[in-house]
């Protein structure tokens, strides 16, 4: 086993092991002779610090962070093969915790998330692709206006105390319900 892996195992059974004292690189225990450099905080990962051996040094885990990004299309392309999504749509989120009467333009890739509805009003839905529309219907049973292009809703009205989620693809929707209390 090399010490890359057996200090990796080690990190991952630190709390089991107790001390970093009790986990060596070359059989000897810990310390900066078997690569092991003082320091480091709990949480803190030992990753190595070059291609020499025994050179390592911590890192501070909450220094990571996550930011949006922006990717291209071939780039969007190639994420979707690298997770065997082939022609997936990357669903992007769209939510409003505030609006109780809403009318949505929706476009193919969405989804959209609202909490209770009074009213929904769908306008200029895409001809071709997926998206979703997720709402409650409160006490009051919310009121929904829908163009009858959308097959499969052309009779939609929602009931009270429910949570409902629709999904389209190509102007043909499927319709998930769930009762809630009020």
């Amino acid at each position: 086993m090399s010490n890359e892996m057996l200090l990796v195992n080690a990190v991952d059974e630190m709390g089991a092991l107790g001390t970093a004292s009790k986990i060596g690189g070359n059989g000897g225990g810990g310390g900066a002779a078997n690569g092991i450099p003082s320091g480091g905080s709990a949480g803190d990962l030992l990753i190595k610090a070059s291609s020499t051996d025994y050179d390592a040094t911590w890192f501070d885990l909450s220094v990571v962070r996550f930011a949006a990004q922006s990717l291209t299309d071939g780039e969007k392309a190639q994420a979707r093969s690298n997770i065997g999504a082939g022609d997936a749509i990357a669903v992007r989120v769209t939510k409003d915790s505030v609006s109780t009467n809403v009318t949505v333009t929706p476009e193919a890739g969405y989804r959209y998330e609202y909490e209770e509805l009074a009213s929904l009003t769908i306008s200029s839905p895409p001809a071709t692709g997926e998206y979703s529309i997720i709402f409650t219907s409160g006490s009051t049973a919310t009121t929904t206006t829908i163009p009858n292009t959308i097959l499969g809703l052309e009779s939609f009205a929602a009931s009270a105390n429910t949570l409902y989620e629709i999904n389209v693809l190509d102007n043909r929707a499927v319709v998930g319900s769930w009762a809630v209390s009020s």
